[in-house]
């Protein structure tokens, strides 16, 4: 649920599309966490993400890893369905980040 909220504070307009659509943001959320991000970050950002972690003693960076995720694609979802917003949220190879760049 807290992730519904944030998703929908600070991104909106694709909370409310991604809704529209049928596409339940929490889930995808679990589905990254389940996977501790590795499959959408490098081997230093991953690191840095779980030093965050064991630093703050809170679940929250996960929370603002997701919301930050969902900013940087925001553009790239707007106005897609369901199925294509998915494959492109579950495909982090085809999102053209470049691991490392600051």
């Amino acid at each position: 649920r807290l992730f519904q909220v944030m998703a929908a504070a600070h991104r909106p307009q694709l909370f409310r599309h991604m809704v529209a659509e049928g596409l339940a943001p929490e889930l995808l959320y679990c589905w990254w966490l389940q996977n501790l991000f590795q499959s959408c970050l490098g081997g230093d950002e991953t690191l840095r993400i779980w030093d965050i972690f064991i630093v703050e003693r809170s679940h929250k960076i996960f929370l603002r890893l997701a919301v930050a995720l969902l900013g940087l694609l925001e553009k790239r979802l707007a106005g897609k369905d369901a199925e294509a917003m998915l494959k492109l949220l579950c495909d982090p190879k085809g999102w053209g980040f470049d691991p490392g760049a600051a």
